[in-house]
């Protein structure tokens, strides 16, 4: 992976990718997404909050840890809460985030919604950003603006990928169904193991579309991402290709997002979720950032643990659902 670019080869990046997509005839799709790139670029301020051993909070702060700990509920205690209405339900992901927890009308399936939501992840959401991302649509866009040995642009996670490229091994990363769509194996966009565009380009070539358009030669997808460095429109063809495959998709997903709402709180209002081990830890956050949560649940790490990115261990996720759904009382979904 590239270094991490400082302000001034981001502001570079962006021109060169604005002249990209420029020259690509894509300006009026990105030309919305590079000017608010700008914008945050222009107006970014970092605030850390980590700490190491020899940090030291202030007296206001240790106050602060003490005020924080008094809102600690452990979930074997199981104090119970009444948190949503009896039409709504609420949905924890297999690998939760904040933005990723819903309150949802119990009209939309959980497994379906959630199940949209990671294909869509992986065809991507059309929109630039400054580093490569994990989907279809990233990869080729870094594809068309690929230029070997310049500092901005010379990285691409298709060119620059040196494993197994077989058909048998790239199949294993999706199915199609009977309608011939692609569907995405589920850890394909969180696990980042392989470019999702080039088992993209292999169901392609499993239904012959190259052979449809003239390109029988392009019978594997080492001779597809070899042709696809010499011929500019190809990728073109590949990212209008893309983009209408994944519409009905994101269609159908917009539709069902109309049933469900990020959940949007005040922090007073909502609950941290933590390990024993990790509470000290997490005071010491809080206090120094000034989040005041409602309360902290606190699981029990010899029943559950959270997934390990490191390991790939995948964690307890319905497990820890059934914890926090017992201590508060309500009727929650783990959508794995």
């Amino acid at each position: 992976m590239p270094d991490k670019l400082d302000d001034e080869n981001k502001n570079t990046k962006l021109d060169k990718i604005y002249q990209s997509v420029e020259r690509s005839g894509l300006k009026d799709v990105f030309g919305k997404s590079l000017e608010s790139k700008r914008t945050d670029l222009a107006s970014l301020r970092v605030g850390e909050a980590t700490f190491d051993d020899d940090t030291e909070l202030s007296e206001q702060e240790l106050q602060k840890v003490e005020e924080l700990r008094e809102k600690v509920i452990d979930l074997t205690e199981l104090a119970p809460e009444n948190l949503l209405r009896d039409d709504t339900y609420m949905v924890v992901p297999s690998r939760p985030a904040p933005y990723e927890v819903l309150q949802i009308s119990k009209g939309v399936d959980p497994k379906e919604f959630y199940s949209l939501k990671n294909q869509l992840e992986t065809w991507g959401d059309g929109n630039i950003s400054l580093g490569e991302r994990n989907n279809v649509d990233d990869n080729l866009i870094h594809m068309l603006m690929y230029r070997e040995g310049d500092m901005i642009n010379g990285y691409s996670r298709v060119y620059d990928y040196d494993g197994d490229l077989s058909a048998a091994e790239l199949q294993k990363y999706y199915k199609i169904n009977e309608n011939g769509s692609v569907i995405w194996d589920d850890d394909l966009y969180q696990k980042s193991e392989v470019p999702p565009a080039l088992p993209w380009l292999q169901s392609l070539i499993d239904w012959k579309i190259f052979a449809k358009n003239d390109l029988e030669e392009l019978d594997s997808v080492q001779k597809a991402v070899d042709y696809a460095k010499s011929n500019e429109d190809f990728i073109r063809s590949l990212i209008a290709t893309e983009r209408e495959i994944k519409k009905p998709i994101f269609e159908r997903y917009e539709k069902m997002q109309e049933g469900a709402k990020a959940i949007r709180l005040p922090m007073d209002q909502m609950y941290f979720v933590a390990s024993h081990h990790d509470l000290e830890d997490w005071l010491r956050v809080m206090a120094r950032t000034g989040v005041q949560p409602k309360g902290i649940l606190l699981y029990d790490d010899n029943q559950v643990i959270l997934e390990n990115f490191a390991s790939q261990y995948e964690g307890n996720h319905k497990e820890l659902s059934r914890e926090i759904g017992q201590a508060v009382a309500v009727d929650l979904v783990s959508a794995e």
